[in-house]
């Protein structure tokens, strides 16, 4: 019992609970994890978090022709431009015209299409197409324009935990110097993301919300 109440008053000793924050606060581990505090959301809230600078990309395999045939899904969608192999494609904004038969005539791309040179590709778009010539067959990564979301859910203590990976990178939080997220449809505040590790990370304990010193 003696070491439990030891415990308790070190514990006591380093932390202090915080009652009330007047904004939310962004915090930052060794790991590049971040901690949002102060959201006043209740706990179990779900959320969408913004990440401007990560894109829905996706492995596209050549056909006939060496063309690459590029449509609009729900799980990979795009509006302004694509970029096929790292190289930027700009799409139209107008409804492009019909295109007159098929991409692929005689074993060579359609005469007839007006293809855009783009680096070491050519395109045109269809209504709902993109048709990209490779210089070779084979499987190209196609990244769409709209920036992902990822799910999150606020914690006992009104925290948002972003936690930092591969996929999902603490750096394409950043949109200005700042990040952002959803719940219940609108936007929350932008919240500045701290450039360095903070010192004395907020936890956690029983619902309460504490900050080491």
């Amino acid at each position: 019992m003696k070491k439990v109440i030891a415990a308790l008053i070190a514990f006591a000793a380093i932390v202090f609970p915080q009652s009330a924050i007047a904004q939310p606060v962004a915090n930052r581990d060794a790991l590049n994890n971040i901690i949002v505090t102060g959201t006043g959301l209740a706990a179990g809230t779900l959320i969408k978090i913004y990440y401007p600078q990560v894109f829905d990309s996706k492995n596209f395999i050549t056909s006939a022709c060496n063309i690459l045939t590029i449509k609009k899904t729900s799980l990979f969608a795009f509006d302004d431009w694509i970029k096929v192999g790292g190289v930027l494609l700009s799409l139209s904004v107008n409804s492009p015209p019909a295109l007159p038969g098929l991409p692929c005539v005689n074993g060579a791309p359609n005469a007839a299409y007006s293809w855009i040179n783009a680096g070491i590709y050519r395109y045109v778009q269809s209504s709902d197409k993109v048709y990209v010539v490779a210089p070779s067959p084979g499987a190209i990564l196609v990244s769409g324009d709209l920036p992902n979301f990822r799910l999150g859910k606020v914690d006992k203590c009104g925290r948002i935990l972003i936690k930092n990976s591969d996929k999902w990178p603490m750096t394409a939080l950043n949109f200005n110097g700042a990040l952002s997220y959803i719940v219940n449809g609108s936007y929350g505040p932008d919240i500045t993301i701290p450039t360095t590790t903070t010192a004395a990370m907020p936890i956690c304990y029983r619902g309460t919300l504490y900050q080491r010193q």
